[in-house]
């Protein structure tokens, strides 16, 4: 559309008057108004300009405007690594600010973290891994505000919505990361993702059965190559006997944002238990040697701590010190030393299983039982003090296998999960509340299950993706169940059956749950079958059929352990369990692993 001039009041009065002027007269009424003229142009034509259509340097009146996004919108079955790719008819300015201005939403309105690189014209977005998780819905979004290099704005929000392929599976076959043979028992393996998404590994293990020396090995998956690096023996804990060898706790990993990595473990004899610490740093790729964080009077039998790392690197450490209290202890990042353990609870009070969780900003609680209920305290950083404990539920399932769990979500509020039971005949339920430990507030309990079965339900697991949904999963006679809070309603959804059981599950255990970025949901448990896993999908909102994982591994003669699951930076799930070949005194054992990619 061709540019229309509109005049000025005093252009038009002196147009008018040179009508009626002579020759010489009107030759100087045109040289004033030019003059004029070239004045209100510099000063940018009055309220006039606000009319007209920006163009080009080039002179072109083609407003600037989006060309093509690839994926098209509405693509199905889009591949999980295609590019993609936002292409404008003009080249954008380098002035443009793309965290504030482009997006990648996933299905339950969540920002996927996403880098974007210009080059003329062209927009290329990277999201934090090499793929995207399959079977999922993605939306890109681009701000009116984007500008190309003659400062014009795009004008409006453009907007493409895509679903990436179901292409991810579990490999057909599982494989072994670490052999360990005529030994009379091994722990549980544990599992952890760096920043650059390296799935480690870690397990420890008997050399024989009348040895007093246990081996921790670590093995680690490398994001780039997509393999298993060969196991790497770690450190050996010498015992005084083959029987205090043999009461040597898990170990466990934790990874730090700065690519260290943090062990655990604890080490028993029949009078006391001690528990360590060692590190590795990603800066100079050393070991440090093992620091004592706590010594304990009780033996044999000892409490299982509860371990978190938080975003800065600390680390906390939280004891049920039988029938002692409740201590803890932080690991300082940046000092890389241990505070001195201080009880939260009075050294004389009778406590069961307790959890650390961290969240946003170095936030962390701690959750125990009492004899008189569950109990919670906040930390708070800036006075680096934990507050005084808050009752939860004043009704604890005094057997069942107590367990709690939490998690936060971005915006500091924490979930929990636990299994109540109002008196000692009472069937035991999973009961459910949040806390803002901005707030320090605490929800209304709401229960979760609907069992009717005099064992009632019981091994409650929760996690939390990052648009604020909580998933909560747990074991009934009839198997293992599952709900989801929404946090637009503030509401659960009625329980769902996940995974049956079709015999009694002896070694019914806590499920282990993991979500990816976009919201998918994993959950394992240790069937009949074998280790077993399942998948919630955010797009279709539903569960999938249960899939066993272990099934083709050779010579093993079932798993013996739940799997433990990670997920990395594009989605992909990684499962590793404690796998047992053979049978009684010629036992030995695998660590195990599978992959849904």
């Amino acid at each position: 559309m061709a540019l229309k001039r509109i005049d000025s009041p005093i252009e038009k009065q002196l147009q008018a008057t040179t009508l009626h002027l002579t020759y010489p007269e009107a030759h100087l009424k045109i040289l004033i108004i030019a003059i004029l003229s070239l004045i209100l142009s510099a000063c940018g034509g009055g309220d006039s300009s606000k009319l007209t259509q920006a163009t080009s340097g080039t002179g072109s009146s083609t407003p600037f405007a989006l060309a093509s996004v690839t994926p098209q919108d509405g693509s199905n079955n889009v591949a999980r690594s295609d590019a993609l790719v936002a292409s404008f008819n003009s080249d954008l300015s380098s002035l443009n600010d793309f965290s504030t201005t482009v997006q990648l939403i996933g299905p339950e309105g969540n920002t996927i973290p996403v880098s974007a690189s210009p080059s003329g014209g062209t927009l290329s977005l990277h999201g934090p891994g090499s793929a995207l998780p399959g079977d999922t819905r993605y939306t890109i979004r681009l701000s009116s505000d984007i500008i190309d290099v003659s400062n014009r704005k795009l004008g409006n929000i453009a907007q493409s919505t895509f679903v990436t392929s179901a292409t991810q599976h579990w490999d057909d076959q599982a494989t072994s990361i670490g052999t360990m043979s005529n030994f009379p028992a091994a722990h549980h393996p544990a599992i952890s993702v760096d920043p650059a998404g390296n799935v480690i590994a870690t397990w420890s293990y008997l050399s024989s059965s009348t040895s007093t020396d246990v081996q921790i090995f670590a093995a680690r998956l490398n994001a780039v190559s997509g393999q298993w690096e060969n196991a790497t023996h770690i450190y050996t804990i010498s015992a005084s006997t083959a029987y205090d060898a043999y009461l040597i706790g898990s170990v466990e990993v934790l990874a730090a944002a700065n690519g260290n990595l943090h062990l655990l473990w604890a080490k028993s004899s029949n009078s006391s238990t001690t528990y360590f610490h060692t590190r590795y740093v990603a800066s100079t790729g050393n070991w440090s040697e093992p620091a004592a964080i706590y010594s304990s009077t009780v033996g044999g039998s000892s409490a299982i701590p509860s371990y978190a790392i938080d975003a800065t690197g600390n680390v906390f450490f939280l004891l049920n010190n039988l029938f002692g209290g409740v201590l803890v202890s932080r690991f300082d990042s940046k000092s890389a030393t241990w505070s001195m353990p201080n009880f939260i609870t009075s050294k004389n009070v009778v406590t069961s299983y307790q959890r650390v969780i961290t969240g946003a900003n170095s936030t962390a609680i701690a959750i125990w039982g009492q004899s008189d209920g569950l109990y919670l305290s906040r930390y708070d950083s800036g006075k680096d003090a934990w507050g005084t404990p808050k009752l939860v539920d004043a009704k604890l399932s005094p057997s069942d296998l107590v367990v709690y769990s939490a998690r936060f979500d971005t915006n500091g509020v924490a979930t929990m999960v636990w299994t109540h039971r109002d008196g000692i005949w009472a069937t035991p339920s999973i009961n459910t509340a949040r806390y803002d430990a901005n707030a320090d507030a605490l929800s209304a309990v709401t229960r979760l299950d609907r069992s009717t079965n005099a064992s009632g339900a019981k091994l409650p697991e929760v996690v939390v993706d990052a648009a604020g949904y909580a998933t909560a999963a747990w074991f009934q006679s009839e198997g293992y169940y599952a709900a989801r809070f929404n946090p637009a309603s503030n509401a659960w959804s009625s329980p769902q059956l996940i995974a049956s059981a079709t015999s009694t599950l002896f070694m019914a255990d806590v499920p282990k749950l993991v979500v990816d970025l976009v919201g998918n949901v994993y959950a394992s448990f240790l069937l009949e079958t074998g280790a077993t896993v399942t998948q919630f999908t955010t797009t279709d909102s539903n569960w999938h059929v249960p899939v066993n994982v272990d099934t083709s591994l050779p010579a093993v003669s079932g798993a013996y352990s739940s799997p433990q699951l990670a997920t990395d930076l594009s989605g992909n799930i990684t499962a590793i369990w404690l796998g047992q070949i053979g049978q009684g005194t010629s036992a030995g054992y695998v660590i195990a692993r599978n992959q849904f990619r």
